[in-house]
């Protein structure tokens, strides 16, 4: 069900335990001007140096959701929310209002944002498609495990068993704060190092959660601890 997050009048209900997950979707040319305008002036600086317009949208709208979402949990405006960087570029809240941890992803015309409590989260989605280095990558990258699954694979229910790998592999990376190809040298290990400033020690286990988003994406959460769960929260309109 679509929530009207730009126009809430009471805060969103997010008990401790779950991951809300919401989905954003591409706008009508004329909506895009009012996203610009709920972006700080350094946003809006960052959006105007993309060259291409697609770029200039996909950033725009990213980040606009992002604000409007994260409003409808701290009780501020869209304009309101602060920013702030850890680990290897995660964004975060500057003063984790409310408590709130966050991650975003977009892939195609999908963007998703996962929000929780108290919990380091990560989430990554990638559209079905052909990759002509899908078997390099899986050599170099994965576990032997994982690459000797995929080599009984072919066409496209390996590309799909490559992007569930991946996109785990990715939502635990940011979930951990780091970025993603300096993380992936540590794949084929078991466990990886925290970055600066993500509020999860050396002995927190992280739980990896695919998602159901339909036959043309996969999709994974990756949250400290394991007593949790998803709740799909539709489309922010």
């Amino acid at each position: 069900m679509d929530w009207p997050v730009s126009r809430l009048f009471r805060l969103i209900e997010l008990p401790d335990g779950v991951i809300d997950v919401w989905e954003t979707h591409p706008v009508p040319d004329d909506n895009v001007q009012q996203l610009f305008d709920l972006l700080s002036g350094f946003e809006q600086m960052r959006a105007k140096r993309f060259v291409d317009a697609r770029g200039y949208r996909q950033y725009v709208i990213s980040r606009a959701r992002m604000r409007q979402v994260l409003a409808g949990y701290s009780g501020v405006t869209a304009q309101e929310i602060r920013f702030t960087i850890v680990g290897d570029g995660k964004p975060a809240l500057s003063d984790r209002q409310q408590n709130l941890f966050f991650n975003n992803t977009h892939s195609g015309e999908l963007g998703l944002i996962a929000v929780t409590r108290g919990r380091e989260v990560g989430i990554d989605m990638e559209r079905l498609r052909d990759i002509a280095k899908a078997r390099r990558v899986s050599a170099r990258f994965f576990t032997p495990a994982e690459n000797e699954s995929l080599l009984a694979l072919d066409g496209d229910e390996m590309i799909r068993a490559f992007l569930e790998i991946w996109t785990r592999r990715e939502a635990g990376t940011k979930a951990r704060g780091a970025s993603v190809w300096r993380g992936l040298g540590s794949w084929k290990g078991s466990r990886m190092a925290r970055r600066p400033g993500i509020q999860a020690d050396e002995s927190t286990e992280f739980t990896t959660r695919m998602l159901d988003l339909g036959p043309d994406y996969v999709g994974a959460v990756v949250g400290a601890g394991n007593d949790w769960k998803i709740e799909m929260r539709g489309a922010v309109s």
